[in-house]
């Protein structure tokens, strides 16, 4: 099955089955059994065609949004409706991932700047600074087998020189609720240490 019918199917089916435990449907016993059968086997279906498209990275613990997520979507070639179901997928499954990306896009790339002439000064580090328009957001796999391990969101810092340091960005909490991120120094792939 493409994306567009795992789509399709997954919406069909999930809409289904609640209706069936709001009461709002009715069923056949053995429809109902059907409906349960199909969402233990098929319910990360969707998910993972979603990552196989590279609109989602496995992260340490699940899936979450690519950076640039929204901007891969066109080139699935997907009609507006479907694009939109994938949107609305996406924001009900990872809003708390979404949260953290744009806090991060908003300002990630200025705090760990902040961060890194922090870190330079106590380390006694001649501080580079890095130029905002070269610095990107992007995920990294945290391993150098890149068929194995996880994608982590980094801040990588850059000026006209090349790379200068990374940063990988961590949810904060208060309450079980997301209260914004924190920056963690990269020191190489897979190491870090609080910032």
């Amino acid at each position: 099955m493409n994306l567009a019918e795992i789509l399709h199917e997954n919406l069909e089916k999930n809409h289904r089955l609640d209706s069936l435990e709001n009461g709002e449907i009715e069923v056949p016993k053995a429809e109902s059994e059907e409906l349960w059968n199909w969402w233990i086997e098929h319910t990360d279906d969707l998910t993972d065609a979603l990552m196989d498209a590279g609109i989602l990275v496995m992260g340490a613990y699940s899936p979450f949004p690519h950076p640039e997520w929204l901007y891969r979507l066109p080139q699935l070639g997907l009609c507006e409706e479907d694009t939109q179901a994938i949107i609305d997928y996406v924001h009900e499954h990872w809003s708390e991932s979404l949260m953290l990306l744009d806090d991060i896009e908003a300002d990630g790339i200025e705090r760990a700047i902040t961060a890194s002439a922090k870190r330079c000064k106590q380390k006694g580090i001649v501080f580079s600074q890095p130029d905002a328009a070269l610095s990107t957001i992007e995920t990294e796999n945290t391993t150098l087998d890149t068929t194995l391990g996880y994608h982590r969101f980094v801040v990588v810092l850059r000026n006209v020189n090349g790379e200068l340091a990374r940063y990988e960005p961590f949810c904060k909490w208060k309450d079980q609720e997301y209260a914004g991120f924190g920056l963690r120094y990269v020191e190489s792939l897979g190491q870090t240490v609080a910032a």
